[in-house]
């Protein structure tokens, strides 16, 4: 079973760049901007996988399973 963010192509290693625009700098800012997320919710996220940025976007909470 995968979640949203393995089916957007987030990879481990992926440092999030921004959510929705907004910059990510901390685990504490990725930690309260995801908390405040509904679930539902269709998100751009931005990362940077050796550095390249990459955006994806995905649902919060959608469950996918395979």
């Amino acid at each position: 079973r995968h979640g949203p963010s393995y089916h957007a192509g987030i990879q481990d290693g992926d440092v999030v760049v921004s959510i929705n625009g907004q910059p990510i700098q901390s685990k504490a800012d990725l930690s309260g901007l995801a908390a405040a997320l509904k679930p539902g919710a269709a998100i751009s996220v931005v990362v940077d996988r050796r550095g390249t940025r990459i955006t994806s976007d995905l649902v919060v909470g959608a469950a996918h399973t395979k």
